[in-house]
C-alpha cells in the first residue's frame, strides 16, 4: 500500500461498460486523485476497452476465477478491497454519476474505518429490509441480530470505503461468504454486520438513489442508477445520466464507443432504439 487515498472500480463483462465510462468521465470532472481500475483477466470486453479506460486510471488485472469461484461472484468485492494499493480505499460502482469531489470521503474513511452510505431514508426494520437482513439471522448472536434488525439506517454499497487497519472488513467478508449465492449477498452482509462493528455512515447525498433519493438530486454529490434505471427519459435523475452519456459520446474520448453500445446493456439499447436522435449532435 504505497498511497494513502484512492478510488477503485471493478468490471467484468460488457453489459455495464458504457455506464462505467460515464462514471469515470464524471468523476474526473471533479477529482484528480489516484484511481485504480480492477479488470477481470481474460475478459474480452475488458481487453478491448482497456486502451480507452486507461485514460482514467491505473489498470490492474485480476483473476476472477481465483478470487470467486463459479456462482460465487457476490464474494468478489471484499476480496478486491484486500488488493487495494491504498490505505484508505473508496470502492465505487460503475453506475454512478459524480457531481462533486469525492476527496472529503477519505477523511471519513480514515476516521471511521469502514464507510457506508445511507440508502434514502429507509431503515432495517422496514418490511423489505427486514426480510433481506433476516437471511443473515442464523449467523448472528441474539445481541447482533437485535442491533442489525432495529431501526438502523439501510445502506447501499455502491459507494463504500475501507481503511486497511479496520477490522470490520473481516466481519463483512465472513458474512458475505456465509450468504454466498443469495441475491446482493455482499450488501445484505454489510447491512447485517455494520451496526455492531466500527463504521461511519455518511448521508445519502453521497449515494443518491435515482428513484428513492430524498431531496433535490441537483444537490447530491453522487447519483446512483442501481437496477438499470439510467435511461428512463421521464425521470429527472435519469436525464442527467443521458446528458452525461451524450456529452461523452460526442467528446470523442472513447474511440470505440459505438462498439461498446452493442455489448448488451438492454436499458440503453432500448432507449436508443426508441430515441435514436440521442446519438445525433444537437
Amino acid at each position: 500500500m504505497s498511497q494513502p487515498n484512492g478510488a477503485m472500480f471493478f468490471n467484468f463483462g460488457g453489459k455495464c461498460m458504457v455506464r462505467l465510462f460515464v462514471a469515470l468521465e464524471t468523476l474526473r470532472q471533479h477529482y484528480k486523485g489516484p484511481v485504480t481500475l480492477m479488470l477481470a483477466k481474460g475478459d474480452p470486453f475488458n481487453e478491448q476497452a482497456a486502451p480507452d479506460l486507461a485514460q482514467y486510471g491505473d489498470i490492474v488485472w485480476f483473476d476472477m476465477d481465483r478470487l470467486a469461484k463459479r456462482n460465487l461472484k457476490c464474494v468478489l468485492k471484499p476480496q478486491l478491497f484486500r488488493q487495494s494499493p491504498y490505505i484508505n480505499t473508496l470502492m465505487l460502482d460503475g453506475d454512478l454519476v459524480f457531481q462533486a469531489d469525492i476527496t472529503p470521503l477519505f477523511r471519513e474513511i480514515e476516521q471511521g474505518g469502514f464507510l457506508l452510505t445511507k440508502f434514502s431514508t429507509w431503515n432495517a426494520d422496514g418490511a423489505k429490509m427486514r426480510t433481506r437482513v433476516a437471511q443473515a439471522r442464523e449467523f448472528l448472536t441474539d445481541k447482533q441480530w437485535e442491533a442489525a434488525s432495529s431501526k438502523t439506517p439501510a445502506v447501499n454499497i455502491g459507494v463504500m470505503g475501507w481503511n486497511a487497519n479496520c477490522p470490520t472488513m473481516d466481519a463483512w467478508e465472513e458474512m458475505t461468504k456465509n450468504l454466498a449465492g443469495k441475491h446482493i449477498a455482499d450488501e445484505i452482509a454489510a447491512q447485517a454486520v455494520y451496526p455492531w462493528n466500527p463504521h461511519v455512515l455518511v448521508d445519502q447525498t453521497w449515494n443518491h438513489s435515482c428513484v428513492y433519493g430524498v431531496g433535490d438530486h441537483k444537490e447530491a454529490k453522487i447519483l446512483h442508477y442501481h437496477g438499470d434505471k439510467h435511461t428512463e427519459i421521464k425521470r429527472p435523475t435519469s436525464r442527467v445520466w443521458i446528458d452525461e452519456f451524450r456529452e461523452l459520446v460526442f467528446s470523442g474520448k472513447c474511440r470505440n464507443m459505438h462498439t461498446y453500445l452493442t455489448w448488451g446493456d438492454p436499458s440503453l439499447e432500448g432507449r436508443l432504439k426508441q430515441t435514436p436522435s440521442l446519438l445525433n449532435p444537437n
